[in-house]
């Protein structure tokens, strides 16, 4: 069984953390250098925004990428997003690039990153794009740990949401990694390829691929 997977072209890769806290997930803390809180010396240090952090980890997840350090790429992507606000223009590419990474298989998965997905993927609030993208990576991941039950319902969730949104995102983009740079991308276009390796494997599921062995993330489809 071929089943479809999304590269992760890892170098670089809109959830506000109200958002998060909404649905039960902590707001990771954000250390200070400065004097300590029982300090009786003022602290004049305005603390960094939040886009500038998300920032930091960005650059920190190209680093560890550099060396092959998978669960740290996933860490720190994950961290850029969950403290990134909704102006940040790289924030799905975060997504993207910590869902890619978790699709190609470097590392087991913990329930922490599912259930950060899980909470994703039913917030109101969030882009349809972010909750499309964690549809489709729960079923990808269901799949490969051969749960078909619930990979063919985390697909045909993705499926459903993306044709309910496809009117209403038909003039929004993104900024994601390419192997030529940051480019904008229409999100119609991501939606459409992940429309297709959704249905795909869900068809797979369904038995109406037989024959095929799994791909390998060598003959994978680009980041999106």
């Amino acid at each position: 069984m071929r089943l479809v997977v999304l590269h992760a072209n890892v170098v670089l890769l809109v959830f506000s953390m109200r958002a998060l806290l909404c649905a039960g997930l902590d707001e990771p803390r954000v250390h200070s250098d400065g004097p300590a809180a029982h300090s009786h010396t003022p602290d004049s240090t305005a603390p960094a925004s939040r886009n500038v952090v998300a920032e930091q980890r960005l650059h920190a997840a190209q680093q560890a990428s550099v060396s092959d350090d998978w669960e740290a790429v996933a860490r720190l992507y994950l961290e850029a997003y969950l403290r990134s606000d909704g102006t940040w223009p790289l924030k799905y590419n975060c997504l993207s690039g910590f869902a890619s990474v978790l699709r190609e298989r470097h590392f087991p998965i913990n329930q922490y990153y599912t259930r950060v997905l899980q909470q994703i993927s039913e917030e109101s609030s969030v882009p349809p794009l972010h909750r499309v993208q964690a549809h489709f990576t729960l079923g990808f991941l269901s799949h490969l740990a051969g749960k078909e039950t619930s990979a063919s319902t985390f697909y045909r969730k993705a499926l459903t949401e993306i044709r309910e949104q496809r009117e209403n995102i038909r003039t929004e983009s993104v900024t994601i990694n390419s192997r030529t740079g940051f480019q904008a991308i229409a999100v119609q276009d991501i939606f459409n390829e992940l429309e297709q390796h959704a249905q795909e494997n869900l068809n797979l599921l369904q038995g109406i691929s037989r024959g095929v062995t799994a791909s390998s993330t060598s003959d994978a489809t680009r980041e999106l």
